[in-house]
């Protein structure tokens, strides 16, 4: 289990599973996963009443907090965390 924590610029986080809790804190942050399960379609979004996301995979299960996008490498594909939480 790791903590990444942001700043006020651009941060890319790269999520390599274990229970990782990624605070974004100010500017756009993003959370990408490489690797043979990095599809769209192997991960849960749930948003939490304290407005934090938390991300069910074969990675883990791992939490946002202030993270704006997902980037999928295997498919190439970038989502918003917004639309995660709603599909």
């Amino acid at each position: 289990e790791d903590i990444f924590i942001g700043d006020d610029n651009i941060n890319w986080f790269i999520g390599h599973g274990g229970g990782d809790t990624y605070h974004g804190h100010g500017g756009y942050d993003q959370v990408e996963y490489y690797g043979p399960d990095a599809y769209r379609s192997n991960f849960i979004f749930s948003k939490n009443l304290d407005g934090s996301v938390t991300v069910a995979s074969p990675y883990g299960k791992e939490i946002y907090t202030d993270i704006q996008g997902v980037w999928f490498g295997t498919e190439q594909a970038w989502y918003s965390v917004e639309a995660l939480t709603f599909i």
